[in-house]
């Protein structure tokens, strides 16, 4: 098996899990919900930040790479393979880096040890019974009890911070054919368009070409003249199906860029409705 997806809330993993199994992959949540109870609308993060995170483990290597593709598609993924598998690299020993085992002591050395011992034993002691100069008096032993109470009222002032999670990522290219579609379907005329300011794909391209036939890649458009240029750019998630993404449009070198609310259902994308 191998780990394509993780993460601190335990809804993405199921989340991520049940969209790889609407595709015929076979998956399996580890470190996922312990019982069986009803799915929750607020945020459920297993409990201790230094446990094991939730993670969807592809069961047929030969699904992996299509699921990576569908992770990568859904803005889940980012374009790095992974290197994990099943078992980790520390926990590995060749037999050629085993440690060779260690022989038995001699009874001199036995008896040696045991004679260094207790004279670090004796002189420990010696050194505890003696009569510490240095010891407070009841008014610094006071002082010295209260510190801890004043230091935690003091830390309990201090407002709790939050870790951001949220990551930039490559735009989906679903999204991208979501916000361009509805962009040229107010245009009239040439359009140039880009994705996170290079070209879009190939596949993107003729998608858009079948509704909007004058639209051009934007590496292509040399000589389109005033044609206007769309860009979909700097999209932003922190995995929960929902983020941010900046639509700018460059109409006779007037830029003007707009950051729109975006919610994925599946392979579906929309703008959400402003809160």
């Amino acid at each position: 098996m191998r780990q394509v997806f993780s993460s601190p809330r335990l809804e993405n993993v199921e989340r991520v899990a049940e969209l790889l199994r609407a595709e015929a992959i076979e998956v399996r949540i580890v470190n996922g919900r312990s019982y069986k109870g009803s799915r929750r609308s607020t945020f459920s993060y297993r409990e201790g930040a230094s446990g094991p995170r939730p993670s969807v483990w592809v069961v047929r290597a030969e699904d992996q790479t299509r699921a990576r593709a569908l992770l990568r598609e859904a803005g889940l993924l980012q374009n790095l393979p992974s290197t994990r598998s099943y078992l980790g690299q520390g926990e590995v020993v060749f037999a050629t880096e085993r440690p060779a085992p260690r022989q038995g002591m001699s009874r001199a050395s036995k008896v040696r040890y045991t004679l260094l011992g207790g004279a670090a034993l004796v002189t420990a002691l010696a050194w505890l019974s003696r009569p510490d100069a240095d010891a407070p008096t009841a008014d610094e032993s006071a002082v010295i009890a209260d510190a801890p109470a004043a230091e935690a009222r003091r830390l309990d002032m201090v407002p709790p911070t939050v870790e951001a999670t949220v990551n930039r990522l490559p735009v989906p290219q679903a999204l991208a054919e979501t916000l361009l579609a509805a962009e040229l379907a107010g245009l009239d005329g040439t359009a140039c368009v880009a994705v996170d300011g290079r070209a879009p794909s190939a596949p993107l391209l003729a998608a858009l070409a079948s509704t909007a036939p004058d639209v051009r890649s934007l590496a292509a458009c040399d000589d389109a003249g005033a044609a206007p240029r769309l860009d979909i750019a700097n999209y932003r998630t922190d995995g929960s199906g929902r983020g941010t993404v900046d639509v700018i449009i460059d109409v006779d070198g007037a830029r003007t860029s707009r950051t729109l609310d975006v919610v994925r259902d599946g392979r579906t994308w929309s703008v959400a409705p402003p809160e």
